[in-house]
């Protein structure tokens, strides 16, 4: 498991605590898949990308940049160094081969006594990348939540 300051420890959400798998999840995973499906059509429709940004586009060097404990919109996270054909840039989720993680990560949100982690990001001109926590930012979404609590680290 790769650990380096871009690429933390992916959580396991096998291991966390969910004590019942809950009946909305997949309900909402099918809905987010619709949404995704709807966008992309009317993106194709209207020439408009609904892709993630990916910072590897930028050029950006890293360094040791410590990360600032924030709440984010989820909004305002636009981009990801990993995983821009997992997600649209609502992050709908564009493969049904995410499901069980996802599902899982849904339950363990609706279960509602489990404290996730944090997501990790970066910004860089104004736009926030995903570095660890590309479904719990979907999972959020579709729960209809508008900020997420972030690790954030300005480029």
């Amino acid at each position: 498991m790769n650990t380096s300051p871009l690429m933390p420890a992916q959580f396991d959400a096998e291991a966390s605590g969910v004590t019942a798998f809950n009946p909305a999840a997949p309900g909402l995973f099918e809905r987010a898949r619709f949404w995704a499906e709807c966008y992309g059509w009317l993106g194709r429709l209207f020439r408009r990308s609904r892709r993630l940004r990916p910072l590897s586009a930028t050029g950006v060097v890293f360094r040791n940049i410590e990360p600032v404990s924030a709440q984010v919109s989820i909004r305002l996270i636009r981009g990801s160094i990993n995983h821009v054909s997992d997600y649209d840039c609502d992050f709908y989720p564009l493969s049904d081969d995410l499901e069980t993680r996802w599902v899982r990560i849904a339950s363990i949100m609706l279960q509602g006594n489990v404290t996730l982690p944090p997501v990790e990001l970066i910004r860089f001109e104004g736009i926030y990348y995903v570095v660890d926590g590309h479904h719990r930012i979907s999972v959020s979404r579709m729960l209809r939540r508008t900020d997420v609590d972030a690790l954030v680290r300005s480029v």
